[in-house]
């Protein structure tokens, strides 16, 4: 009867906790009510293949043409049945996108899609025993109605609540990442998530990608030594 008691207890403040997220998004008046990128192109994934359906969807929204079969050697690891997050951003990299990761914040993924920037995430759509990973792109919201919708396995336009996104969101531990060509940044972004990235890119890019980057990170934090030392 005592573990049935806390079992009860921890559910209600786990759902109090989602709860209080999305009230703070549906009162933030810095928010559109309602916004979304219906211009975003949908792959459907093939078994276990949602890593590459969900890269091929981000990169194709900011114009860099590459198909999820191509990116399914890159981030498909036949023994997981899925991708790990480092190659997911590693092939976003390899493909001339910076790969921005966001705050763990159901409001700054909300305002990367007004800025419209699709946003990729990672979820468990199981359980913390018996867990079910999945890539998928938010793609739009509806503050009014607490709906948000994503491109999902076969799914098109995937709906669900906020709250149920934030639930399933948590157990990734809120990863998310923007999929941004050089000369932009995600709207939310934070100088040391930037910088991570920048530094990572710049391994493998071009001369002129790189000192666009890092020319783009400068103007918004004109002060950073660390940008201004990788602009040279």
């Amino acid at each position: 009867m005592l573990l049935k008691s806390c079992m009860l207890v921890f559910a209600f403040m786990l759902s109090s906790c989602a709860a209080t997220g999305v009230r703070e998004v549906t009162i933030d008046p810095k928010l559109p009510r309602y916004s979304e990128l219906t211009q975003t192109p949908f792959f459907p994934q093939q078994e276990y293949h949602c890593g590459p359906a969900a890269l091929a969807t981000a990169l194709h929204a900011v114009d860099i043409q590459v198909s999820p079969d191509t990116l399914a050697p890159e981030v498909y690891i036949p023994s997981r049945k899925g991708s790990l997050q480092v190659e997911m951003l590693a092939a976003a990299r390899r493909h001339g996108a910076l790969a921005v990761k966001i705050a763990p914040d159901l409001g700054a993924v909300l305002k990367e899609i007004a800025a419209g920037n699709v946003v990729v995430v990672m979820q468990n759509l199981g359980l913390s025993w018996a867990p079910s990973w999945h890539y998928a792109v938010v793609v739009g919201y509806d503050l009014d109605k607490e709906l948000m919708w994503l491109r999902s396995g076969t799914f098109e336009r995937f709906e669900m609540t906020l709250s149920t996104f934030q639930r399933t969101w948590a157990r990734s531990k809120y990863w998310a990442f923007v999929a941004s060509k050089p000369g932009n940044l995600p709207a939310t972004a934070n100088v040391e998530n930037v910088i991570s990235a920048l530094v990572a890119f710049e391994k493998n890019a071009s001369t002129s990608d790189k000192n666009l980057a890092y020319t783009t990170a400068v103007k918004r934090w004109p002060d950073n030594l660390v940008l201004l030392m990788g602009l040279g």
